[in-house]
């Protein structure tokens, strides 16, 4: 019952056709193999009709999806090709002579093998009455020759082999022994070489490979190296050309835009001068308002109504109780008239024969302070700095520089991080000889100072976790003081 049904599941599966996958020629010296593959079992029947030169085969109940040729180079087989036929599938190949066909399924009929070999057939000799006798009479004495030759020697090894015995035993069993000796001290020395000869072998093939992959690995890193310097010039080139490119155009735009600056620069100094001496002309007035007002004291009226005929303004000016306010309002004049757009172009066109360019930024008079946006430095034509804001306050006996949002050039991204968050520059008439910087940013934190008489910058950094792990050739540089932290000075 359970055959049965197991035949009846298995039923719709005999009856649908198998599919050829591909087919695989194996050629050999003495045979030519063409395995078929199957995407199932193949249980049809395989027929072979031989045409001269050609053999076509044709599987029943087997599919492929189209015609194939393909030439072999054998003795054995010149062509191949499947050809689809309905429901079957014609393989025709042409064959040399005495080609006989082999076929065989693998256990899980999947597979279909067809091998080509030579005809193995021997045409035995005629057979004559002559030849029989001849036969005959050679197998007799043959035979005969054979029995006395036989007997001869079994007569004489039975004597010889008596004597032989006892000597051959004694023999036998000394050469034995000394045969087992020798072998067992040839095995050990061949077993104890060996062992030697491995170990030296596998300790050869360990330091091969460690020198090989400590070759490797400095091959790699000199490569990576070269790549890196390569990559850097490249970089450095292309940002030199872009920058060149940049500051051409820029000082295109500059003379087409304002061929007229340094004159407006010339009359807007001009203009600050004119301004001081009106002041002080200002202040002279007063002063001779007051000595008036002072004589005609000493005259006939008194002297609280001789200010009468001077101005409110003047009258403020110049009594004895606001003089410091006189001072501060002249000061904060000319720190809110100061004409630091013009200021700032005539710094500008001072630091340029130093090599040392700033383009692209929008300035803007504040009052008291002078803003400056989104402005590019440039070192040598090269791009080296972007500055997002920058803010200059001038108060004469303290001055301050805030610059925020700083990006570096990538040409100094091998050596430290090209974000800064801020930088703070300041300058007291306090203390003359010295500025003072502070910085912050993905390096870390800094603060230094520059020492005018001494021509001295000196800096110490709190560095970042960053700036530890990825730049070691900077920090190298820096010298590690007590608290910690890392010192740099450098003399210009």
């Amino acid at each position: 019952m359970i055959r049965a049904l197991f035949l009846l599941l298995l039923l719709p599966s005999l009856l649908l056709a198998s599919k050829i996958l591909n087919y695989n020629v194996h050629n050999y010296p003495d045979r030519v193999d063409v395995m078929v593959t199957f995407d199932k079992p193949y249980y049809g029947e395989i027929r072979k009709q031989q045409q001269r030169t050609k053999m076509v085969i044709i599987l029943t109940a087997a599919t492929i999806t189209s015609k194939k040729i393909e030439n072999i180079t054998s003795p054995l087989l010149f062509k191949l090709m499947t050809a689809p036929d309905k429901k079957r599938t014609k393989i025709i190949v042409e064959v040399g002579k005495s080609v006989i066909l082999q076929a065989a399924k693998s256990l899980d009929k999947r597979q279909l093998r067809l091998r080509f070999s030579k005809s193995k057939q021997v045409v035995p000799p005629p057979v004559t009455a002559q030849s029989v006798k001849t036969d005959t009479a050679k197998k007799a004495e043959i035979a005969k020759k054979t029995d006395t030759a036989k007997k001869a020697e079994i007569a004489k090894k039975t004597d010889t082999t008596k004597k032989a015995e006892v000597a051959k035993k004694t023999d036998t069993a000394k050469k034995a022994e000394i045969a087992k000796k020798t072998d067992t001290a040839k095995k050990a020395e061949i077993t104890k070489k060996t062992a030697t000869a491995k170990k030296a072998e596998i300790t050869k093939k360990t330091d091969t490979a460690k020198k090989a992959e400590v070759a490797k690995k400095t091959d790699t890193v000199k490569k990576a190296e070269v790549a890196k310097k390569t990559d850097t010039v490249k970089k450095t080139e292309i940002a030199k050309k872009t920058d060149t490119a940049k500051k051409a155009e820029i000082a295109k735009k500059a003379d087409t835009a304002k061929p007229d600056e340094s004159m407006d620069k010339e009359s807007s100094v001009n203009y600050y001068y004119i301004f001081i001496v009106l002041l002080i002309l200002f202040l002279a007035i007063a002063l001779w308002f007051k000595r008036r007002g002072a004589a005609s004291a000493s005259g006939e009226e008194g002297s609280a109504d001789n200010l009468d005929h001077v101005p409110m303004v003047f009258q403020k000016i110049v009594s004895s109780d606001n003089k410091l306010m006189a001072v501060a309002i002249g000061v904060a004049a000319i720190m809110l008239l100061t004409p630091k757009v013009n200021l700032y172009y005539q710094i500008e066109h001072l630091i340029e024969p130093y090599g040392v360019i700033l383009s692209d930024e929008k300035l803007d008079d504040r009052g008291f302070r002078l803003d400056i946006k989104d402005a590019t430095l440039y070192v040598k034509e090269i791009e080296s700095v972007k500055m997002e804001k920058t803010e200059v306050l001038l108060f004469l006996l303290y001055n301050r520089i805030d610059i925020e949002k700083i990006k570096l050039s990538s040409t100094f991204e091998q050596f430290v991080p090209t974000e800064v968050e801020r930088v703070n520059i300041q300058y007291s008439v306090l203390d003359p000889l010295h500025i003072t910087i502070e910085a912050v940013g993905d390096f870390g934190t800094a603060k230094g100072e520059v020492v005018l008489r001494e021509r001295l910058f000196k800096m110490r950094v709190e560095p970042s976790k960053l700036m530890k792990t990825r730049y070691r050739s900077t920090m190298n540089k820096l010298t590690k003081d007590d608290t910690g932290g890392y010192t740099y000075e450098s003399r210009f």
